[in-house]
């Protein structure tokens, strides 16, 4: 395949000189206008006996700092990889002596890009920003890998009849048995690669195949007219087993 990102390491002396006058969130990055809030309630409002489950939770902003909203609007809550899965894919992919190194993005091909996709490259990530930072906040490790995903994945297994599975489960033809074998089964990145133990990913190809991390938008159920300093949710929980051990 054709590499489209180049990935650096930098050790603590290099990134004042990589990034001299570059330190910024990425263009566009949700995260830019993010406001911390404090869980200053989370209660569950089915009885004991109820077979499901669903959660008031209330969020502050915290004291002087209002939150602008208006009755019926939508919260975006970014989140977040859990750490023990970002270890398990790091290590998982020999990374872990890497896993808190500066990482340091340019194109694969600069002589072919224009100043516009040079710069979208260059500002994927902010600036400074750590492998496992990346893997925690900005790619989503938790989605399920889509079937272009797959085909990549099937380049880069040393086990051949893994790699003849993951192209076919790729294929446009084969798109009843992805939505069977990976969608139905709930199978995250980190579940594939599990279930595929010989894919090696090189660090640029991985951030080439992984999704962004995106916003989750929640309905707002309380109203400013009451208190400008807080945000109701009221948020259903749905459980489904999966193939992973401990993992619903």
């Amino acid at each position: 395949m054709r590499r489209v990102l180049a990935v650096s390491f930098l050790d603590d002396m290099q990134v004042p000189r990589a990034f001299p006058q570059r330190a910024h969130p990425a263009p566009k990055d949700f995260r830019a206008s993010v406001k911390h809030t404090l869980v200053t309630e989370n209660r569950e409002l089915h009885t004991a006996a109820s077979p499901r489950s669903c959660r008031h939770l209330e969020l502050t902003a915290g004291r002087g700092i209002g939150i602008e909203y208006e009755a019926g609007d939508h919260l975006a809550v970014v989140p977040q990889s859990s750490p023990r899965l970002v270890s398990q894919v790091g290590s998982r992919l020999g990374l872990e002596t890497v896993m808190d190194s500066y990482v340091s993005i340019g194109a694969a091909h600069p002589e072919e890009c224009d100043p516009q996709e040079l710069s979208e490259i260059m500002h994927l990530l902010p600036t400074p920003c750590t492998l496992r930072e990346a893997l925690s906040r900005h790619y989503d490790l938790s989605a399920a890998p889509s079937q272009d995903a797959l085909g990549v994945m099937s380049a880069f297994a040393e086990n051949p009849a893994e790699s003849v599975a993951l192209k076919r489960l790729s294929m446009t033809s084969a798109s009843g048995e992805y939505r069977e074998r990976v969608l139905g089964r709930m199978l995250t990145f980190g579940d594939t690669l599990r279930v595929f133990p010989s894919v090696r990913l090189p660090v640029d190809v991985l951030l080439e195949t992984l999704p962004r991390l995106q916003p989750r938008y929640y309905s707002i159920s309380s109203s400013p007219k009451l208190r400008k300093d807080s945000v109701h949710l009221t948020v259903a929980l749905v459980q489904q087993p999966t193939d992973e051990p401990g993992r619903t």
